[in-house]
């Protein structure tokens, strides 16, 4: 049986009730990169469960939340090409 590989990613996503992605990240480092804020405050988001205020002109919206999205790899699983 081959072995399932547990992978993580972090979505920005919208801070009203769709909460539609903004950003995708293997990391909150990458994340942090990608919108233009602090790793301390994409922390601080992340943890706390509260919005963050985004940078005037970088999105559309004015706050988002971070969302830690998990899935599994399994390689056994064959895609129809």
């Amino acid at each position: 049986m081959a072995r399932k590989h547990k992978e993580v990613c972090y979505m920005l996503v919208t801070a009203d009730r769709y909460q539609l992605p903004l950003d995708l990240a293997d990391t909150l480092r990458e994340l942090s990169h990608s919108t233009g804020l602090s790793y301390s405050g994409i922390q601080k988001v992340y943890h706390g469960e509260t919005a963050i205020r985004l940078p005037k002109g970088s999105y559309a919206v004015a706050k988002c939340y971070i969302v830690k999205v998990n899935f599994e790899n399994d390689p056994a699983d064959k895609f129809l090409t």
